[in-house]
């Protein structure tokens, strides 16, 4: 058995690390054919990580040209406890008004919206 082999993780590993994590690095294809990379919220929608952005972003305007694009999440704080999840195809660009924003809600339900059992504090002196 290979060492890929022993360390390739399960569609439920898969699953829980797109969960957990709460950054997407997205590598999307320059005009000159260096890479942009950059980092993103996202929501997965069947599996498959959709993150929201403006229509004249950079990462866009690579994509309508070239739609190959590679995303990846990341864990771990010590060399040990490393892993990713790496996943490698075509974008598919939403343009339907509708669809955008319930993927933006989507978004905003998962980074701001405070769950039912979260509390604050107020610090007083």
């Amino acid at each position: 058995m290979s060492r890929r082999d022993q360390i390739q993780m399960t569609d439920e590993e898969i699953a829980a690390i797109l969960a957990d994590r709460r950054t997407l690095q997205v590598a999307s294809v320059n005009a000159d054919g260096s890479p942009h990379l950059v980092p993103m919220w996202f929501i997965t929608i069947d599996g498959d990580p959709a993150f929201w952005t403006y229509r004249k972003s950079q990462k866009i305007v690579n994509l309508r040209r070239d739609p190959r694009i590679t995303v990846m999440v990341e864990a771990g704080d010590v060399y040990e406890e490393l892993r990713g999840v790496s996943i490698a195809g075509r974008a598919e660009i939403i343009d339907d008004r509708d669809e955008v924003l319930a993927i933006g809600e989507k978004i905003y339900e998962r980074y701001w919206v405070r769950s039912p059992t979260s509390r604050c504090a107020r610090v007083c002196r």
